[in-house]
């Protein structure tokens, strides 16, 4: 996936309510071609499961967009709170930054602690060779090739 399309779905799973069915063929595009050109398998259940989660955690960022729809937009709802209370109210200044950051941090809490929770539920499913591979992934620093961005100047290659 391309890290500007990536970004037009999140948006749609943080701002509009009630989605995860007008996501299903989006889904469907992402089970039957995009993992199946990346893996040169189908992947169902588990696998797909392990693949959901973050690269730091040992999975490629593969989420079921209508099973995360529900959850970025309680995120987006709770980092926004303080802004939109202050919108509702008419005040005139903007929220303190310590409620800002407060409420930020209090979605991404809630969102890590979802993503460990599936993490474990995945293991237990897995074979020992595929978990002694997903704890090798999630070691520190293990995935981060995965996650960086290169440089085109570099390597001579012009932006489109």
């Amino acid at each position: 996936m391309t890290a500007g399309l990536c970004h037009r779905w999140m948006y749609f799973l943080r701002t509009l309510p009630n989605i995860p069915n007008l996501l299903e063929a989006l889904e469907c595009a992402i089970n039957e071609v995009l993992i199946p050109a990346l893996t040169d398998q189908q992947v169902t259940g588990d696998k797909h499961a392990l693949l959901a989660l973050p690269v730091c955690i040992g999975g490629l960022v593969l989420p079921n967009p209508a099973e995360s729809s529900p959850l970025e937009y309680k995120a987006s709802i709770t980092a926004t709170g303080p802004l939109v209370q202050r919108i509702v109210t008419q005040e005139h200044q903007p929220p303190d930054q310590a409620d800002m950051l407060a409420a930020k941090q209090q979605a991404k809490s809630k969102k890590n602690q979802l993503q460990k929770e599936k993490q474990e539920m995945v293991k237990n499913h897995l074979t020992p060779r595929s978990l002694k591979a997903v704890e090798l992934a999630s070691e520190k620093g293990a995935s981060s090739w995965l996650t960086v961005i290169p440089t085109l100047k570099r390597s001579g290659v012009q932006p489109k």
